[in-house]
């Protein structure tokens, strides 16, 4: 997880992790970092995986109202486009550290 924060803005935050996590550790950091000095979540982006560290992040920001961006990996696209969908992960890995930039 990373994040920057703007004093007057809030805090952009990024999620990542595996589709296979389950653990309650990511909403105890969120909530830490939303009720944190530096200020709420403004915005958070995550990979958009229906299940794992994505899914956990979307039913957290979901439930406090925070503006949540999901950035689904082109993997169909590039399947098509290439023939195997190998670069999509780190397609996605940079389309959400461009997020984090704003």
């Amino acid at each position: 997880m990373s994040d920057h924060s703007d004093e007057r803005q809030g805090i952009v935050a990024g999620v990542t992790g595996g589709r296979d996590y389950v653990g309650h550790g990511l909403t105890a950091k969120l909530n830490a970092i939303h009720g944190g000095q530096r200020g709420p979540i403004r915005l958070l982006v995550h990979g958009r995986c229906p299940t794992g560290a994505d899914a956990i992040a979307d039913a957290w920001a979901l439930e406090r109202g925070v503006l949540c961006v999901p950035i689904e990996a082109p993997w169909d696209w590039l399947r098509r486009l290439l023939g195997n969908s190998k670069p999509a992960g780190m397609m996605r890995n940079w389309q959400l550290g461009q997020a984090l930039r704003t």
